[in-house]
């Protein structure tokens, strides 16, 4: 039987910061056009930048002497990242108020930060931003122990924050899409609403951003179990959905990474015969075993109705392996023909014996679409 994946998306977080200030949170703003020309990632909680140029990662935080370290810095406990034109919405999470997160902005264009909204206990998740509005959970716990739910919205006009329901819910209300005054809504059914959470529509779906391109939205559904002996795994069955005419075109059954879109593109990995990497020593008994790769150390490319499927890239003679989400966390997937891939890399664990390794620090790929040319991005620290 076929079940449906949530579509897994390669993305990387965005933000740059110019001050470690905090400003009055309770300002608001039009989002404006506004192109960056940066990848971005968290490496130990805290943002990093990456240049498709130069191939440097590199903290987003400017101040000299911050270390990056606690919540002291803007950019320590970042999650949850949002796009808005020009604005980044991300939740920030103070570990030394006992977890309690805060709704913050940072300007692109402006270099400015702002703390929005902040909950004192409970947590912040599921931010959606567009139409002037971040909507987004709060999660709470009562008296029972059980979850529960409330539904929020900013206001960037007003800059004020409210709860747009009384009764809590039991299950997260995820906004998917805003659009021409329609917010878009998962909970237990598929449902819209106005901006207001009034109006309610049952069964009108609307589809995340990341999951669609141009007229079509993309699904995953399990397909076959395949690969080596020892190394078998369920693969996916990319679906690409016509939203007008409902027309479905299978991308790929082959897929056995979390597949990437960018563009008119589709990029993923398949099962190819196991790379040997080296021996690995076992944590809980000591023992080395034969580690294998069994991606094959390549990605595939096609268009998006599946057409002119080809290796993109072929770096299976390094030590870095694909996983199979690639642990990149969201917001934009890539900056003109440049995508980022966080690979594993296995380094050597005895210099006297070269087949013993261990998993290093991951790496990040750039990878140029057009061309299949890869580079490791380099992470530059501060003393």
């Amino acid at each position: 039987m076929k079940r449906l994946f949530c579509l897994l998306l390669i993305c990387v977080t965005v933000l740059l910061c110019g001050s470690c200030d905090k400003q009055d949170g309770d300002a608001g703003g039009t989002a404006l056009g506004y192109s960056d020309p940066y990848l971005y990632t968290q490496i130990g909680g805290v943002l990093h930048r990456i240049s498709p140029h130069s191939a440097s990662v590199t903290p987003v935080c400017p101040d000299p002497l911050c270390r990056h370290a606690d919540e002291t810095c803007p950019l320590y406990g970042v999650e949850n990242i949002q796009f808005d034109g020009q604005y980044l919405y991300y939740q920030k999470v103070n570990y030394a108020l006992g977890e309690a997160s805060s709704l913050c902005r940072y300007d692109l264009k402006n270099g400015e930060f702002q703390e929005l909204y902040r909950a004192e206990y409970g947590s912040l998740f599921g931010f959606f931003a567009g139409e002037g509005y971040v909507f987004f959970n709060r999660t709470t716990v009562d008296e029972d122990g059980n979850n529960c739910y409330s539904v929020y919205r900013y206001d960037t006009e007003s800059g004020k924050t409210v709860q747009l329901h009384d009764e809590p819910f039991e299950t997260e209300q995820v906004c998917l899409l805003v659009k021409d005054g329609r917010v878009y809504w998962h909970g237990d059914t598929w449902y819209s609403t106005d901006p207001d959470f009034q109006n309610r529509r049952e069964n009108d779906r609307g589809y995340s951003p990341n999951l669609t391109r141009d007229k079509y939205f993309y699904e995953m559904e399990s397909s076959e179990i395949k690969g080596y002996d020892g190394y078998k795994q369920m693969c996916f069955c990319i679906i690409r959905v016509d939203r007008e005419t409902g027309e479905r075109v299978t991308v790929t059954e082959d897929a056995a990474s979390a597949p990437i879109l960018y563009g008119d593109k589709v990029i993923y990995g398949k099962l190819e015969t196991p790379r040997y990497l080296g021996k690995i020593q076992n944590g809980e008994n000591g023992s080395w075993n034969e580690q294998y790769d069994k991606y094959g150390g390549k990605l595939y490319i096609c268009n998006s109705d599946g057409t002119d499927e080809r290796v993109l890239c072929d770096f299976s003679d390094t030590s870095y392996a694909l996983t199979v989400s690639h642990n990149i966390l969201g917001g934009k997937t890539g900056v003109g023909d440049w995508i980022a891939v966080m690979l594993f890399d296995y380094v050597s664990a005895d210099d006297c014996d070269p087949e013993k390794i261990k998993r290093g620090d991951n790496v990040y790929m750039l990878i140029n679409l057009k061309t299949g040319e890869w580079k490791v991005a380099s992470i530059e620290t501060r003393s």
